[in-house]
Formats: C-alpha cells, sequence, structure tokens
C-alpha cells in the first residue's frame, strides 16, 4: 500500500449504534517512514485528520470517530476552527481551517484520539475531561455536561432518558429529579446496572468459574446463566379436573399481562398431575412448600401455585391468597389465570388497592398495606403500586379509594412488576 489519501489510510474495525452515534474505529497507516521525508509525516497525518473531520461534517446525524495516529510526539491544538499539528521529533507543523464550529482544546502524544460531532459543534480529544476539570464545552466532558458558570465538567443536573436506571448502584448518581443515573461512560441501563456501550449487558446469574458484571454480547451467551421463571403446580386436598390444560392456560394469562410477554419463553411450567398434598386451607402455603420438599422439587421453582378444586378457600368468598413477598399462593380452579396473577403480584410486593391497605400522603401512591380487607391500619410500608381504574389488583374497592377492576395490572403496578422481573428478560 502506497499513498495516504483517506480511502486508503481508513481501517473500519466495528460499527456500533447507540443513542443515534455512529462509532467507528479508524487506524492510520503510513507508508514506511524511510520512503518520505519528515515533514510530510505530519502534512500526511493533519490530511488524515482532516479527511475524518470531513467526513463527520458531510455525515447526517451526530458522529464520533477514534483514530490511531502512527506519529508518538506531536502536539495539537485547535483554536479558531483551526487544527494545528506539530510534530517534536521532526520540528515541523500542519494545519487546516474550517468554517464549521470547532471546539477549541489542546493535547499531545495521545495514542488513541476522539473526533466526536454532536449537532452543529465538533470536538477533537484525546481523553474526556474528568468531573471537575476545566471545560469550554460539553462536547470534551466525560458526563457530557459542561458548566459554563463554573468552567467546570460536571454531572447532568437532569438525567438523560435513555441513562436513567432505577436502582442502579455507584457508579449511578442521583440527578436533580431523584433519578439513578448512569454516567456517560457507562450509559447503558441492564438490570438495574450501568454498564460501558461494549459490554452492554449485565450478568446477574453468571455461569460456575465466572463473575458477576457487564458483558459483552459473546460474553453474555458464554459465560451468563439463562435463568427460568418457573412454575410448580399442585393439587390441594383432592384431584383438580384437566389440571395440566388449566396449569397451562394459567402460565399463558401470567405471561400475556406481565412484562413476560416480552419473554415468553423464560416462563417454564412444571405440573405434578399424580400427587395430592392435604393442606389446612387456612395454612396451606407451609403444607405447599412442605409437600414441594418431600417430592423433589424443593430447589427448582419460583412459585408454588397451590390449586384446589371447589368455589373458594378457606372462607366463602375467598377465591386466593398468600403474603407479600412469599413464594407461594393458594387458588381455586376457576378464573385460575386471573386469581393466580393477582396473587402473583402480591408476591412480588403489589398491594391490594380497593381495601387491606391504609391512606399514607407521604407514600407516592398514597397507601400503605395492612392486608386481609381492613380499610386502616397502623402500618407506614408504602405500596408500590396506587389504587387505578382497570386494575387486577383492584377486585373490590371496599374502602372507596378510586380503583375498578380488569383482569390486566394498570400502569403503576406493571412499572414494578418490570424493575422485579427485568432479570428475567435481558
Amino acid at each position: 500500500m502506497k499513498g495516504v489519501a483517506i480511502s486508503e489510510a481508513i481501517l473500519i474495525v466495528g460499527v456500533l449504534i447507540s443513542t443515534s452515534i455512529i462509532i467507528l474505529e479508524l487506524r492510520g497507516i503510513y507508508v514506511s517512514q524511510q520512503k518520505i521525508s519528515k515533514e510530510n509525516v505530519v502534512v500526511s497525518f493533519a490530511k488524515d485528520v482532516e479527511s475524518i473531520v470531513d467526513r463527520s461534517i458531510a455525515t447526517t446525524g451526530d458522529t464520533a470517530f477514534f483514530y490511531k495516529p502512527r506519529i508518538n510526539k506531536y502536539r495539537l491544538k485547535i483554536e479558531n476552527n483551526t487544527v494545528i499539528i506539530f510534530d517534536k521529533e521532526a520540528n515541523a507543523t500542519a494545519y487546516f481551517s474550517k468554517t464549521f464550529n470547532i471546539v477549541e482544546n489542546e493535547f499531545e502524544d495521545c495514542q488513541k484520539f476522539s473526533i466526536l460531532k454532536k449537532e452543529d459543534k465538533l470536538a477533537i480529544f484525546c481523553e474526556c475531561l474528568e468531573n471537575g476539570e476545566s471545560c469550554t464545552d460539553s462536547l470534551v466532558c466525560c458526563s457530557g455536561y459542561c458548566n459554563l458558570t463554573s468552567n467546570a465538567c460536571e454531572e447532568l443536573p437532569v438525567c438523560p432518558e435513555e441513562r436513567i436506571c432505577p436502582g442502579a448502584p455507584s457508579p449511578a448518581t442521583k440527578d436533580i429529579n431523584g433519578n439513578d443515573c448512569c454516567p456517560a461512560s457507562q450509559p447503558i441501563c441492564s438490570n438495574s446496572h450501568c454498564c460501558p456501550i461494549e459490554k452492554p449487558k449485565y450478568c446477574k446469574y453468571p455461569k460456575p468459574g465466572f463473575s458477576e458484571g457487564c458483558m459483552s454480547e459473546d460474553e453474555y451467551e458464554q459465560k451468563c446463566q439463562k435463568i427460568t421463571f418457573t412454575f410448580l403446580f399442585i393439587q390441594a386436598n383432592g384431584i383438580v379436573p384437566n389440571f395440566k390444560n388449566l396449569a397451562e392456560n394459567a402460565k399463558n394469562k401470567w405471561i400475556s399481562i406481565s412484562p413476560f410477554k416480552n419473554c415468553p419463553s423464560a416462563v417454564k411450567n412444571i405440573v405434578v398431575d399424580d400427587r395430592i398434598c392435604n393442606v389446612d386451607e387456612c395454612n396451606a402455603l407451609n403444607d405447599l412448600r412442605r409437600c414441594a420438599l418431600e417430592w423433589g422439587y424443593g430447589n427448582v421453582y419460583t412459585r408454588i401455585i397451590g390449586v384446589k378444586h371447589g368455589n373458594y378457600v378457606c372462607m366463602p368468598g375467598a377465591r386466593g391468597y398468600t403474603y407479600l413477598y412469599s413464594d407461594t399462593v393458594f387458588v381455586i380452579d376457576q378464573n385460575t389465570g386471573d386469581v393466580m396473577s393477582h396473587e402473583l403480584g402480591h408476591t412480588f410486593g403489589l398491594c391490594d388497592e380497593g381495601y387491606g391497605n391504609t391512606l399514607c400522603h407521604f407514600c407516592d401512591s398514597n397507601i400503605c398495606s395492612c392486608g386481609g380487607t381492613v380499610c386502616s391500619c397502623s402500618n407506614t410500608n408504602c405500596c408500590p403500586n396506587e389504587p387505578e381504574s382497570n386494575s387486577i389488583m383492584c377486585s373490590a374497592d371496599i374502602c372507596g379509594r378510586g380503583c375498578s377492576y380488569s383482569n390486566h395490572f394498570a400502569p403503576s403496578s406493571y412499572l414494578h412488576l418490570e424493575e422485579e422481573l427485568n432479570g428475567y428478560c435481558s
């Protein structure tokens, strides 16, 4: 290869699309320096950079190019939309100017630098500036925000929507609205953790020998366990007619109205149709767990679904019950999918909206959980869901909370389930 035309000097290693920014890896390839003068080396370097700048300006949308020069000792300075490159070893200078707005900056001896265009500005920089470092434009800050009052890089006061990551630990920080915000260096929210673009998936359940953390797509496939949400259906106090079909239909109902509709293959059924578990109907949950353990299913289920043939469990009018954050529910074999889904909501912390709660105006939802059918208690545990119309968590509005029933999860309930279940669909 000879010459230094940009068509020959660019090696495209990969293309990655993220938040509408095109990221390309570029590598400068030069003729042997023995065949060209030292002065021509810096001229060729400048031509390469200028060609990349031209390509950035001509490209529709935001772009980011990473460039690896072959000159080791140099200084690059941008002022008045002019890029000046000084070769320290050859004591030679080359430059070019543009009418496009190029952010003023200066760096030297950088082994890899970035050329970033966002809207009507372009920046060339070696490393983005950390919070607290002096800046003149947000493009050169790792956080993406330069406070022009203090002239220092800072975290964005309001987190961009694509970087909001509820429940994420450090390096996430709180913005002025209380949102957990991923930093610009790790902008991808995955499984309530912040990950870098090159490793966009967070693995909570690694295979033996590997560690929990952010992974590339290939690493995730090789090192992360594919977890499933497994129902264990058990017949209680007698045979349940068409038990396998009932269990399959109930599973499908749960999938259709929960976040699992985005990953239905993650939900599995184990149906024990050849045994009966004898339970105390008013205290059935422990009995169902005992049967699961004795039958060899102690470590294979996510939720136990105990099903009784009849019109009620424990007392007339009761179609099912469980406790907040329990792993077991007990239901009748009538309208099982809806009743089971309602009870499963409780196992992930959702409250009854029309009864079994007390008003708590310090909560976002305005209610605290009580249990039972009461309308007032001294509990101060805020419910994640609020009383809403068309909500499966409002089976009856006994307390006049203003909710109504439907066989779907209302918005606040669904949002909470997304946070609880995101590990299964990631």
